[in-house]
């Protein structure tokens, strides 16, 4: 891979650091498993020229629901551990704005968190779409008797945990935002809206907006 190309790969991945614009800070440790270390900056394999989005790829690894799911920025599930421990959705609450009584503000705020988790986990699903791609490619080729290269499969499943990892943070990430957003009872009315059962005095929400999820 060309070191241009390779550039503007780590920097998708969001290797290259950047500032950070959310207006309610939170503070939260940084996974080893979001990190790059200086031995996984080495070159990535080339991707093919695919366009995944226009023409959305055949996968073994993945089924096609969720492959669209990726392209799409959909949750799948993947925030669940929030949504159900009192940190809503940003999508299901912004649905629920008339009967959770949301300030213009809070509906502002909860929307915005919305239109970046869409952005950035749009544009890693589509990374880590066509990652997958090459390695099904990569096992197709070795299966017709052609030269591969074990590190290239090493480097490309490496990559890969590594979108799985930060489209996964991405939507947890929005649910920890979303809930500092709102009061206390806003969370118990959308956990009864949602359906998750009665709030007991052992398992009620606390105030997100004050607690430090430094976890």
């Amino acid at each position: 891979m060309k070191i241009s190309a390779l550039f503007l790969v780590l920097y998708l991945l969001g290797i290259v650091p950047g500032e950070s614009t959310n207006p309610i800070e939170v503070s939260l440790s940084n996974p080893e498993d979001l990190s790059v270390s200086s031995t996984e900056e080495e070159v990535l394999p080339a991707s093919p020229e695919v366009d995944v989005l226009s023409t959305p790829p055949t996968l073994t690894s993945l089924s096609a629901e969720e492959v669209l799911g990726f392209l799409e920025g959909k949750g799948m599930g993947m925030a669940k551990p929030a949504e159900m421990n009192h940190f809503p959705g940003p999508m299901h609450v912004l649905e629920l704005r008339e009967e959770l009584d949301l300030s213009e503000d809070q509906i502002a705020m909860v929307y915005g968190y919305r239109l970046d988790m869409l952005e950035e986990t749009k544009s890693k699903g589509s990374l880590l779409i066509t990652m997958e791609y090459n390695i099904d490619q990569w096992f197709l080729a070795a299966s017709k008797g052609a030269s591969v290269d074990e590190t290239d499969l090493s480097r490309m499943l490496r990559a890969s945990a590594l979108l799985r990892g930060q489209i996964r943070y991405t939507h947890l990430h929005a649910h920890l935002l979303t809930a500092m957003a709102l009061s206390p009872q806003q969370i118990m009315d959308y956990d009864t809206l949602r359906g998750y059962g009665e709030e007991s005095s052992d398992n009620a929400p606390m105030d997100h907006a004050t607690h430090d999820h430094n976890h």
